[in-house]
């Protein structure tokens, strides 16, 4: 059994900002977006697998299934496109904050 949890992340043109769990945001990482997207989407990564790790055992028999939801600035739409693909590519389900929910088929 999976518990989900979110990740919050922005993603401007310039940086992508890992919000804290405390919601403290002196506690954000901020990861400069270069000319070389994948060295930042892999420290990214990094960060986030740290930050699971943080969180201990999800309890017995079951395990966390951390959901990246990202708030996209204006500016930042293009890369969000980049590293939204490269963070799926490596398994992370994400999520556009501001996009709509799927809807479920009615019987």
């Amino acid at each position: 059994m999976s518990i989900t949890r979110p990740i919050k992340l922005e993603c401007h043109a310039d940086r992508l900002v890992l919000a804290s769990d405390d919601g403290d945001p002196d506690n954000n990482k901020v990861i400069p977006l270069g000319g070389f997207v994948r060295d930042s989407v892999d420290r990214l990564e990094t960060d986030i697998h740290d930050r699971i790790g943080s969180w201990g055992m999800a309890g017995r028999g079951m395990q966390w299934h951390p959901i990246v939801v990202v708030h996209v600035a204006p500016d930042g739409a293009e890369r969000f496109a980049t590293v939204q693909r490269m963070l799926k590519g490596d398994g992370l389900e994400v999520r556009d904050k501001n996009a709509p929910a799927a809807k479920t088929p009615s019987p």
